[in-house]
């Protein structure tokens, strides 16, 4: 078989070991190869009914908290009773803050107002709002909010002291005294009280103590009373949850500061220590969603899509492979890396095949390509293109300049770094003083690829002339842009993360790529006069052809020994 055959077999051996790989992730993991816990889409309507004091105008909503992984979008307001705010959608410029409900002039004291909102469980990706409002709300608790008693979570209560520091010799007992283990015990030990249905009147954390009975509003209290009186960080979370069916009230949990981040626990449900997927956050605190002077009734619609069970069990050998396997589980800054490394197969693959197909010329491979991933935000492509340019015919200036002493290569390209250095601290001093944000385009600059372009460009220049030299730049340039615009989407980065076995169909497309003979299509247009002579000369017919054509010299490409036609004699 030839190289191109085998270049064959192995390019579609590569393609069906991807999606089998693939296949076999989704199937052994199920909704949760990908990370996202199978969130899918909440549709939730919240209904209050109350009345209004004589003197009050306004009620007020509180929003769902837009963070974590949910990603709050459509949210809409409506009542027949009072005047509703304007709808809010996804991408509004408006801040997120309490929406108000006005009573119209001359309106009846009662009322029923509706908060409807979809939210997208899963989301891989935060938007930096989300990411900033997740920063803010689950950071080091600062202050007394969340270490004080309240109304209904009496932690300097005598008895929930006297309960605590009971949990607490327990834990020392059997030999744990990190606050861990403290919390634990007092989740274990409010989880085995008894649940009751919700009621309309709040239970406070004493009042579920002392009856060792309560909602899940009552056994959240009571475990966040617990730690605060302990000094532990606590607070109090309330939602809905996906297991409760779709006519539900409030479900309430509990979140404690452990070892320097907030640690989910619901009594009620019994769950400790994990991320609860199945819980849609509303609030966070003990006062109400809606506020007005007299608590209104609160009711919930929640359609939730419902959980797929995994395939594989989770405790099965193979399931704790994939998921030892899994991207999911990296750090923030460690998803950051991963996903420019997936990039960059991609981005030299779109180089090849615009050196290869194209013939579009430039100075490597991989430099385009590193060139066009550090500006995959498009609104810095132009600028950070300009100012890569510039840094490149000052570096080619620097380079003649340094050629008159005759330095020594390794010398000669760390001379030469300095001196590039030297200029982009200048670009950002200048730029500051201008009062723009420099840094936003030279930032993410491998000094490297710089120093070794302008190396290129000087080589290419002494061996080829200075237009040749000028030309591959701009190809590079060229090419550096085709790889941002087409990396650029979000999707592209997404794919990559939820799909890493595509890796395996871009290196298939590489090997066949790599045994492409053809034309370029830079060659076609420039010998294009060429390969039209050369298709005349070979479909123009032969002499005797042409002569036996024209009528009056058909016999001229005969032998000369044919016999010639007698003339007629004249009478």
């Amino acid at each position: 078989m030839s190289r191109t055959g085998w270049s064959m077999v192995v390019a579609g051996a590569l393609v069906t070991i991807s999606i089998g790989l693939a296949a076999g992730r989704h199937y052994v993991l199920g909704p949760d190869f990908d990370g996202s816990g199978a969130g899918g889409i909440w549709h939730v309507t919240l209904v209050a009914t109350g009345e209004l004091a004589p003197q009050e105008n306004a009620v007020t909503v509180g929003l769902v908290p837009d963070f974590r992984n949910q990603h709050v979008l459509d949210e809409r307001f409506a009542s027949r009773d009072l005047q509703a705010p304007r709808a809010r959608r996804d991408k509004d410029p408006r801040p997120r803050a309490d929406e108000t409900f006005r009573r119209n002039p001359g309106g009846k004291q009662s009322f029923r107002l509706e908060y409807s909102f979809h939210v997208r469980k899963g989301l891989r990706e935060p938007t930096p709002a989300m990411a900033e409002l997740t920063a803010e709300m689950d950071g080091a608790p600062s202050g007394s909010a969340t270490l004080q008693a309240s109304q209904r979570i009496e932690s300097t209560s005598a008895d929930v002291r006297d309960r605590a520091e009971s949990l607490v010799r327990e834990a020392f007992d059997d030999g744990k005294s990190d606050d861990a283990a403290i919390v634990f015990g007092m989740y274990n030990f409010v989880s085995k009280i008894p649940t009751e249905p919700a009621r309309t009147v709040p239970v406070s954390a004493r009042a579920c103590l002392r009856d060792r009975l309560g909602d899940s509003g009552g056994k959240a209290r009571l475990l966040v009373a617990l730690c605060r009186s302990r000094g532990i960080p606590a607070r109090l979370i309330s939602g809905v949850v996906r297991a409760e069916g779709q006519d539900q009230s409030l479900h309430y949990w509990a979140e404690a500061w452990v070892n320097q981040q907030w640690l989910p626990m619901c009594p009620t449900r019994h769950h400790f220590g994990t991320n609860l997927t199945g819980y849609l956050v509303m609030h966070i605190g003990d006062d109400e969603i809606v506020h007005c002077k007299t608590p209104p009734e609160i009711g919930l619609i929640v359609h939730a899509p419902p959980r797929r069970e995994n395939p594989v069990a989770e405790d099965s050998a193979l399931h704790r492979f994939w998921q030892y396997l899994s991207l999911t589980g990296l750090s923030r800054v460690e998803r950051k890396l991963v996903q420019f490394l997936l990039l960059l197969p991609l981005a030299a693959l779109i180089v090849s095949f615009v050196r290869t197909v194209i013939g579009v010329p430039t100075f490597g491979t991989f430099s385009p390509a590193l060139l066009g991933l550090a500006f995959l935000n498009l609104n810095q492509l132009h600028w950070g293109l300009c100012i890569f340019v510039f840094v490149v015919l000052v570096g080619w200036g620097m380079r003649h300049s340094l050629e008159r002493f005759h330095l020594l290569q390794v010398p000669r390209t760390s001379a030469l770094l300095t001196l590039i250095v030297i200029l982009l601290i200048a670009i950002v001093v200048a730029a500051s003083h201008a009062h723009t944000a420099a840094t936003h385009y030279i930032s993410l600059f491998p000094l490297v690829i710089l120093t070794h372009l302008v190396e290129r460009f000087w080589t290419v220049e002494a061996e080829d002339g200075t237009v040749s030299s000028f030309k591959t730049l701009i190809g590079t340039m060229v090419v550096a842009a085709t790889v941002s615009l087409s990396l650029a989407p979000d999707s592209v980065s997404q794919w990559m993360f939820r799909y890493p076995e595509t890796l395996g169909i871009v290196l298939a497309s590489q090997f066949a790529l790599g045994r492409y003979t053809g034309y370029r299509l830079t060659e076609l247009y420039r010998f294009g006069d060429l390969l039209e002579e050369d298709h005349t000369l070979s479909t123009a017919p032969s002499d005797k052809a042409l002569v036996t054509r024209n009528g009056v010299a058909a016999h001229a490409a005969e032998p000369a020994t044919a016999e010639r036609p007698e003339k007629e004699e004249t009478p």
